[in-house]
């Protein structure tokens, strides 16, 4: 008798926990439909970006300059900007810069896409808390565009520069042998496992860095003209508050994103800012967190990786 009622309980037991899972599974069934359909009818039907009425368009350059960044790809930039230029209820361009800087391949692309745009649009740049180097590079590059920063805004840092790790010492305490094989003299001319080589140093200062940086100069000097101070630690690589910017000529002057954004509605007779490229993402962006993301822009920020990069 007590071996059927606890066989009758177990069978409760355990109907009760499928049961809990049944309701769990379609619960996370019903979720991800749901989001499918929003989705589905954002994309297909609704029409609320206000891009159909007459606005200033938003821009957004942040996070590391590279490609394949959300909002830092040259590529990414470009087309967006045509987008920008090709829809007639667009009165005006606000960018808003947050960027340390990256890929001066991508800022390349940015300059040539923001040389465009200029040409079609009114466009006015804000820079909010930082814009370094290949930020720098790419939106300083344009004497009819102004250009302003927040007073605790961080500008500057004009070079560039290539790092590697020097751990061929670390194998030697270890005993560990490296075995690499290469055709061509410096085919691993930036292993961290061998030991540095004044050849391939000079080689890469005079080939890779110089006129990498000769560009970046030549990119600012063009952009901000007679408004550039001759102070030669503009291009230290150091870097300066807006309000240090703006008296070094780096930027025309220090005004707040609140004021630059009052300011065009007040001339082109619109209060509505519509974002052209954060407007809406795929249901996977939606569904996962962008984790890896977010570590591999640390790691690009704290430069651990050997790319040519303007910092």
């Amino acid at each position: 008798m007590s071996e059927s009622v606890s066989t009758v309980e177990k069978n409760t037991k355990e109907l009760r926990k499928n049961t809990r899972i049944g309701y769990f599974k379609v619960l996370v069934q019903g979720l991800f439909f749901g989001l499918v359909a929003w989705q589905t009818y954002l994309f297909a039907f609704a029409d609320n970006s206000g891009k159909g009425d007459p606005h200033i368009a938003v821009i957004e350059v942040k996070g590391t300059i590279s490609s394949g960044s959300r909002f830092g790809d040259g590529i990414a930039f470009g087309e967006t900007v045509e987008q920008v230029a090709s829809n007639p209820n667009v009165k005006a361009v606000l960018i808003e810069a947050n960027s340390p800087g990256g890929s001066p391949t991508q800022a390349e692309i940015m300059v040539s896409a923001l040389k465009s745009l200029s040409t079609q649009k009114p466009v006015v740049i804000s820079i909010g808390d930082l814009c370094a180097s290949a930020c720098l590079f790419a939106l300083a590059s344009n004497p009819d565009v102004p250009l302003y920063a927040h007073r605790s805004s961080m500008v500057g840092s004009v070079g560039v520069k290539i790092e590697s790790w020097g751990i061929n010492k670390v194998l030697e305490k270890l005993d560990i042998e490296r075995r690499s094989y290469s055709v061509g003299q410096h085919k691993v001319f930036l292993d961290p496992f061998s030991e540095a080589d004044r050849e391939v140093e000079n080689h890469i200062e005079s080939e890779l860095l110089k006129p990498v940086f000769e560009q970046f100069k030549e990119m600012l000097i063009t952009g901000r003209q007679d408004k550039l101070s001759d102070d030669p630690k503009v291009f230290s690589g150091l870097m300066w508050v807006g309000s240090h910017a703006a008296e070094l000529g780096l930027v025309d002057e220090v005004k707040t994103n609140y004021e630059i954004r009052k300011s065009m509605s007040d001339e082109y007779k619109t209060q509505k800012f519509v974002k052209y490229n954060s407007q809406k993402r795929s249901i996977t962006e939606m569904l996962a967190v962008s984790v890896s993301d977010k570590v591999m822009e640390s790691v690009v920020s704290h430069s651990l990786d050997t790319n040519l990069r303007l910092k």
